[in-house]
């Protein structure tokens, strides 16, 4: 396998530098040229996926067995992820929730003392408007 690695990465980078040289030359050449360049580069595109194409028809039943594992290891890792997103997105409402209720809660104590504050001035008009009563019957009897 590690033999097979070296050597996938071996063709991988002859293939990138024939592709530097290649853009390299193509710079230098005329249209035509450059037409030319790209088509050598489309068969070679093409034989490397006849090449995978072969490769994978003969690994057949591997890949299908790996493509399964996979899928299944994905699948899995999907269904983490969305649990632990879940689980966060609960916490997060919760916590949400507990902040609202903190601010309703407060709303109400600051109505709470409002009110209070209205019923001291309410009972100050209500005195205010008994004194102005008493005077007004003593200044009739004077």
């Amino acid at each position: 396998m590690s033999e097979r690695l070296s050597e996938s990465l071996a063709d991988l980078s002859v293939a990138v530098r024939k592709a530097e040289d290649n853009a390299a030359e193509a710079r230098r050449q005329t249209s035509e040229k450059i037409q030319k360049l790209r088509d050598e580069a489309q068969a070679r595109s093409d034989a490397l996926i006849a090449k995978f194409d072969a490769k994978l028809a003969a690994d057949k039943s591997e890949v299908r067995t790996r493509l399964e594992t996979w899928r299944a290891k994905v699948r899995a890792d999907m269904d983490a992820a969305r649990h632990r997103f879940d689980e966060r997105k609960h916490k997060i409402d919760v916590k949400h929730k507990q902040r609202h209720a903190d601010r309703l809660e407060q709303d109400a104590l600051y109505d709470i003392d409002y009110a209070l504050y209205c019923i001291e001035v309410a009972e100050t008009a209500i005195l205010d408007a008994l004194n102005a009563r008493v005077e007004a019957v003593e200044a009739a009897r004077s």
